[in-house]
């Protein structure tokens, strides 16, 4: 289902930005930022419980605010996107381009102990991680 979830965090002290940040942090681990404070969330029932929880556990409820929109299975139809930065459909396949690869200089940097090899970005891992993206090395 697509769940679309804004936030507007109280930032007038340090611990205020500290928390829009944890917040901000907590929504690009289930979905991608479309505006400043909003993102789209492709999760199930479960996740959405999980971000929920971790989300209303970070804010102040008396300075801060959360909104979920829970727009369904057919949510990404309902989307209309007029202006700069479109979203992409985290559903779609995605091609990442590597341009060089970078060297492991030690064997806990890659399973292959006493050779150089080859190893890709933290971001791209990241989201083969996520399983957000499966990623196919050619040489």
């Amino acid at each position: 289902m697509l769940v679309l979830i804004t936030y507007d965090v109280n930032t007038q002290t340090p611990e205020g930005r500290k928390r829009l940040r944890q917040v901000s942090k907590a929504c690009q681990d289930y979905g991608q930022r479309v505006q400043n404070s909003v993102f789209e969330c492709e999760i199930d029932a479960g996740k959405f419980l999980k971000v929920k929880d971790r989300l209303v556990r970070l804010i102040k409820p008396e300075l801060d605010s959360l909104r979920f929109y829970n727009l369904g299975s057919k949510g990404q139809s309902k989307i209309e996107h007029i202006g700069a930065k479109p979203a992409f459909d985290v559903n779609d396949p995605l091609i990442v381009q590597c341009a060089t690869p970078m060297i492991a200089r030690s064997t806990s940097d890659h399973k292959s102990a006493g050779t150089f090899a080859p190893y890709y970005s933290a971001y791209i891992i990241e989201f083969c991680y996520k399983g957000r993206l499966d990623i196919v090395f050619r040489e």
